[in-house]
């Protein structure tokens, strides 16, 4: 079986719990994804409240520990940073491990640091995680502004490297500023649909829309609270979500963005990477084979190749 995922928080989770990723008790590892059939994940560095006095070196260290785990493993995967090398390690049946950033404290009020992130592999830029930093403001604050004048910024730089730029975790007002901006298609690496579950996390219907309108696409997220309500969804409330998130934007608009170990809380039996299979005939079963491979793979897969 084939995957793309645009989210995970396995580097920092696992550096930050001496877990190493080869071989470990997280949700995602090297040994479990390589049981896949080339599959392609990107791997978010996300920075604690105690990382940000040094974000911008902070963030150098955990991509080199992460270059260290795949240096040293026996495992099938390689590090990618084009559709091409997708491409090359998908022909040779090896995972194609990706770099995303995940809140733009990493690059310290300095735009040259965008390009030595992109140098070290970089291709997804989440401009803001739940706080606020000197880009806009995230979801879960009660900030109302917009994206700040370095935001804007910001973003037409990424749009010049060709660094995804990532809403998830951005505040509303600052999400259409992105979209009043941008020159190229956006994503939400890992965001649900609010409509069915009104947490501030989530994607409004207008929002959905407005990301398709631009060409861009959605990773699914299996945090059980961005899913329903009181955080117990089953498996028909899965199939809720990803089917109103569909009829809203299309079914070209929609893949994986799992959030694994950046979540303590998912539905039955999709627990960890190893759950996979299961969420594929999941899916399959409510919505047939093709929106199925839609999600899991052929939906991505053509927007990377278009744009990465």
């Amino acid at each position: 079986m084939q995957f793309i995922d645009l989210h995970c928080d396995t580097i920092t989770t696992a550096y930050d719990k001496n877990a190493g990723m080869e071989e470990n008790n997280l949700h995602i590892d090297f040994k479990r994804l390589t049981a896949f059939n080339a599959p392609v994940q990107f791997f978010a560095v996300w920075l604690n409240d105690k990382c940000l006095e040094k974000p911008f070196e902070n963030t150098l260290k955990y991509i080199e520990f992460f270059r260290s785990e795949l240096n040293k493993t026996k495992y099938p995967i390689r590090f990618a940073r084009s559709y091409t090398d997708i491409i090359y390690n998908r022909n040779k049946r090896v995972t194609s491990a990706l770099i995303s950033i995940e809140g733009g404290e990493a690059i310290e009020n300095d735009l040259d640091n965008i390009y030595r992130l992109q140098n070290q592999g970089a291709r997804i830029f989440t401009l803001t995680w739940n706080r606020k930093n000197n880009l806009g403001a995230g979801a879960m604050t009660d900030s109302d502004e917009g994206l700040t004048d370095f935001g804007k910024a910001t973003v037409k730089e990424l749009n010049k490297a060709d660094i995804f730029v990532d809403v998830s975790h951005l505040n509303e007002k600052g999400f259409y500023d992105v979209c009043s901006i941008t020159d190229k298609p956006i994503m939400a690496s890992h965001s649900n649909a609010y409509e069915l579950c009104p947490f501030p996390r989530n994607l409004k219907d207008d929002q959905i829309k407005e990301i398709a309108k631009l060409g861009g696409v959605i990773g699914f997220n299996l945090c059980a609270d961005f899913i329903r309500a009181d955080g117990k969804p089953n498996h028909e409330d899965v199939i809720r979500q990803i089917e109103h998130i569909l009829n809203v934007g299309g079914e070209d608009i929609l893949g994986l963005g799992c959030d694994y170990d950046g979540i303590t809380n998912t539905p039955k039996d999709l627990e960890d990477i190893g759950s996979s299979v299961f969420f594929f005939n999941l899916i399959e079963k409510y919505l047939g084979e093709d929106i199925a491979t839609k999600i899991f793979y052929s939906n991505l897969d053509i927007f990377l190749q278009n744009n990465l």
